[in-house]
């Protein structure tokens, strides 16, 4: 079984030694030698490498087929209903599956081996040793693919059966036995019957899945529009027809004349204000910016301690230092208390925090600082307050400041609307295509 992140690593290990051959300053060896230190040295924890076993290349390049072993065939009744076993690696078999069966399966039973050592846990013809490092890596990738590829071929309709004849404490923690699931009544239409029901959600699967694909067209459009939107007026302001001149740095060109371009550090300092007690926990949100951590969609980990935590003010600069590159990092609206792995900045001049939460959500910002993040996997890299600092960062007069904010607040509230009805018109879509699915296998829909 291949390690695909191993391989990575070695992949980045020898490209190093080509930049090492080409850097030979001070500066370049020592950060060479702390990248090669971050990608050599042992990680602890739960580490989940990336792996691949035979049967994975083997579908690159090949596609399942069904093969009828005719002298297998064992019939009693020809004019009664039929099973049929289909022999292979269970991957190979839901691969099958999945182009046939989508969207149309009751249950599916995966018997997988438990990663217990025994002999009846096997990849790639060899046994996985209890001493092998990756074992558990290995099982979590084994099962990922057969998991994901069962989840898309599920009927909600029975599931909900499933469930209702079940129990337990939360739906995390449900379970249906055979004893229970014997109880639940499935309808058996005929042969042909069956084929036909078949056939009528397919055509139907696929216009709905076509009108789905074309609404996500238009919001993709939406949200490509509004970040070049914003990314365009942060930086080139909103008249075309102002004089322009170089802002002496390559990455942002040319800028209005009366804008000054300058460290980030003059603009913004760390503030760790001590809480006072008894104030709103807080955490950012990649889509609904700083919000009360008790109103977070995304899901998120609860602390039991909120030592060195850090209190925020409104119009405070509030960063998650792990995902800079993601451009989350918002002006407060409202106070309370942070994380200590969030930055919180106050303003060192005059200027209007809002517009800093637009220009550092442009492509332009967002690439600049990821690069000045420091670590070597994403969603890992930390963005330490010297290296925000040393960022150059745009200064415009506030006037103009506040006419950019007005602007962009209105523009985006009207994307953002039309994103959203548009997202509701797919969340319809695919309740209506669940639907007619439970409809026609249940009988509640005819089929000509």
């Amino acid at each position: 079984m291949a390690n695909l992140s191993q391989e990575k690593r070695k992949r980045m290990l020898e490209f190093l030694q080509q930049i090492r051959a080409e850097h030979t300053d001070d500066t370049s060896i020592i950060a060479i030698n702390e990248i090669e230190s971050e990608l050599t040295s042992k990680k602890y924890g739960l580490v989940w490498e990336e792996h691949t076993e035979e049967v994975d290349e083997q579908i690159k390049h090949n596609v399942p087929v069904f093969t009828e072993v005719s002298d297998k065939i064992i019939t009693t009744d020809e004019n009664l209903p039929y099973n049929f076993l289909l022999e292979g690696d269970n991957l190979h078999s839901l691969k099958l599956l999945e182009k046939t069966h989508k969207g149309k399966i009751d249950v599916i039973y995966i018997d997988p081996p438990y990663n217990t050592g025994n002999k009846d846990f096997i990849y790639s013809d060899k046994m996985i040793g209890l001493d092998d490092g990756f074992r558990h890596s290995k099982w979590l990738s084994f099962m990922k693919t057969r998991l994901d590829l069962a989840k898309v071929m599920k009927n909600h309709g029975f599931a909900e059966e499933f469930y209702r004849w079940g129990h337990g404490i939360v739906a995390d923690l449900w379970t249906t036995r055979w004893q229970e699931m014997k109880s639940i009544l499935l309808p058996i239409p005929s042969l042909e019957e069956q084929q036909q029901i078949l056939d009528a959600i397919s055509v139907e699967s696929e216009k709905v899945d076509a009108l789905i694909a074309n609404v996500q067209a238009q919001i993709e459009k939406l949200k490509a529009y509004k970040q070049s939107m914003i990314t365009e007026v942060v930086t080139k302001g909103l008249d075309p027809s102002v004089p322009m001149k170089d802002s002496g740095v390559e990455w942002i060109g040319e800028i209005p004349a009366t804008w000054a371009v300058m460290k980030t550090g003059r603009l913004f300092k760390e503030n760790n204000r001590t809480p006072y007690g008894g104030e709103t926990p807080l955490s950012l949100s990649q889509a609904d910016g700083l919000v009360a951590t008790t109103d977070m969609k995304e899901s998120s980990l609860r602390t039991s301690s909120y030592d060195n935590w850090k209190h925020v003010e409104v119009g405070d600069l509030v960063l998650n230092r792990f995902k800079a590159h993601l451009g989350v990092l918002f002006a407060a609206t409202l106070t309370g208390i942070v994380s200590f792995h969030y930055g919180v900045y106050e303003a060192r001049m005059t200027l209007l925090p809002k517009y800093y939460e637009y220009l550092y959500h442009s492509d332009q910002y967002r690439a600049i600082l990821g690069n000045a993040s420091n670590g070597m996997v994403v969603g890992l890299q930390n963005l330490s307050n010297l290296s925000f600092y040393t960022t150059y960062s745009l200064y415009p007069p506030v006037a103009e400041q506040e006419k950019v904010v007005a602007y962009l607040d209105k523009k985006c509230t009207q994307i953002d609307q039309l994103i959203a009805i548009k997202q509701k018109k797919i969340d319809k879509l695919n309740e209506y295509k669940k639907s007619l699915i439970y409809e026609y296998v249940t009988g509640k829909r005819e089929v000509s």
